[in-house]
């Protein structure tokens, strides 16, 4: 988990769980653990939803308490979800 902390918000660049220790709890311990240790707005980026891997993650982070907000980052004209932690 790479993270960067601004003065008003945490953004998760990047978040990965080595496949042999997925779907044990462990990427949802680590999320739950930032966000309530964080006085502060957490948020990261997923793909938009146009396949099923980028579904089941985009779930993944919702069971985990984001919530999903869809903009266009237009400085590189890459499409994204962004997705911030409900406090």
């Amino acid at each position: 988990m790479a993270v960067w902390e601004w003065e008003d918000l945490l953004f998760i660049e990047h978040f990965a769980v080595d496949p042999s220790f997925r779907n044990r709890g462990l990427g949802k311990h680590m999320l739950c653990e930032i966000v309530s240790i964080s006085d502060k707005p957490v948020c990261l980026e997923v793909e938009l939803p146009d396949n099923e891997i980028a579904k089941r993650r985009i779930a993944f982070y919702e069971r985990c308490g984001f919530v999903c907000m869809l903009y266009v980052q237009t400085s590189c004209l890459f499409r994204c979800f962004q997705i911030h932690a409900r406090k």
